[in-house]
């Protein structure tokens, strides 16, 4: 039988692991360095001293882990290898691939990989901690494409299609698709971000996968097809990395303290955060003309909405990673009304977000475009929604672009 402890030593945490790893305990060890993980751990010390076998089935536990962890500057540190535990290692060609400590006394020679930015600054609000790193960037712009008028009575055509080349987008949200006419991508459409000027959507099909283009260079001929969107160009002026150890913040919540913090009258945000439980929507159909309700009523009436709208009243998706784009406006007075119209009514934020797998995030406000840059090109998404106010998050990294008109 399995047994696993843990304890607190120089500030690092110790796994002591009782027994033999092997295919029937192998995955207790996975769920343990997974929770450890998920809880914000980067550097995890396993005490070796009461293991007596591991197979291969433990052995690709601990590279899984040591292969997500190192990513985000964090490590997977083996101590007090029995010489049969060693030679396991050896053998396998892992020995390597860890550091390794001959005693408990060596975690206080420890150094962690990841380095305070000694340009950060770092305040606590509402029980949130905040690492906040600031530069002189001008202010960026914010650009809309096509109109939302069309969405709520279903009556978009082939005349409202925008197509935008990729190079000329940064971040953003909308209603999008990918295809060459009309036809080929009328009943595709759905919620779209941009990032980094590579597309994520989520075709409102019965049973949608999400699509997405990825873009390296900034010339190239690909094009995008929109019904709506908003394009937010522009260096970032601040970059926040913020966490909640004990519970989490909600998106309302977050938004105000982004308009706190930051002095423009509209900010595009860029997001990757921790889920611990999303509210969100987005269409089972493409609200093109064909698809117009036979009632004439909104697509939104409560009479029209389950048809159109998934719309789940609980929190889902916990503990995924999630990256958004989006815009949030300190006082809609003070902005032209065709970018007031962009925020849902009681809400200061319009995000759109793609949903990927679980994993760990390099929390280090100074590493946001390196992490942003990783995700999107090596994490798995599951989909692509309007997030809500009420989503919940533990902790994250957020870029903010001041936006003048």
């Amino acid at each position: 039988m399995l047994e696993i402890d843990q304890q607190l030593t120089a500030g690092r945490v110790v796994l002591r692991i009782n027994g033999r790893i092997d295919s029937m305990t192998a995955q207790t060890v996975q769920q343990y360095l997974e929770n450890l993980t998920e809880a914000g751990e980067r550097q995890i010390i396993v005490d070796f001293s009461r293991i007596n076998y591991i197979s291969s089935a433990g052995l690709r536990v601990f590279l899984l882990f040591q292969k997500q962890l190192q990513k985000v500057d964090g490590e997977i540190v083996l101590c007090l290898l029995s010489p049969s535990i060693m030679d396991i290692f050896r053998m396998s060609g892992f020995l390597n691939l860890f550091r390794i400590l001959n005693s408990l006394e060596e975690i206080h020679t420890l150094s962690s990989s990841v380095k305070d930015n000694p340009a950060a600054t770092t305040r606590c609000i509402d029980n949130v901690n905040f690492e906040c790193l600031s530069t002189e960037a001008k202010p960026g712009h914010l650009t809309l494409i096509g109109s939302q008028q069309k969405m709520a009575e279903s009556e978009y055509g082939a005349e409202d299609i925008y197509s935008v080349r990729a190079g000329d987008l940064q971040f953003g949200l909308g209603f999008a698709a990918l295809g060459d006419d009309y036809e080929s991508t009328k009943n595709l459409f759905g919620e779209a971000l941009i990032v980094n000027s590579s597309l994520f959507y989520y075709p409102a099909v019965k049973r949608p996968l999400v699509d997405y283009m990825l873009v390296s260079e900034v010339n190239t001929n690909i094009e995008y097809k929109f019904f709506f969107g908003l394009n937010i160009t522009g260096q970032f002026s601040q970059v926040l990395a913020f966490e909640y150890k004990d519970g989490f913040i909600d998106l309302k919540k977050l938004a105000a303290i982004i308009n706190d913090l930051n002095p423009a009258q509209a900010t595009g945000v860029v997001l990757i955060a921790e889920s611990k439980g999303l509210l969100g929507m987005y269409l089972k159909k493409s609200p093109i003309i064909e698809n117009k309700p036979v009632n004439g009523l909104s697509i939104y009436s409560p009479e029209n909405f389950a048809e159109w709208m998934d719309f789940p009243v609980e929190p889902t998706d916990f503990n995924r990673i999630v990256v958004g784009c989006g815009l949030t406006i300190r006082d809609k007075a003070a902005v032209p009304s065709d970018v007031a119209r962009l925020l849902p009514d009681h809400s200061a934020i319009h995000l759109h977000a793609a949903i990927f797998e679980k994993g760990p995030l390099n929390k280090k406000a100074s590493n946001f475009e390196i992490e942003l840059k990783r995700l999107i090109n090596e994490s798995q998404v599951g989909k692509v929604m309007h997030i809500l106010d009420g989503s919940r998050f533990s902790s994250g990294l957020i870029g903010l672009i001041d936006l003048e008109f």
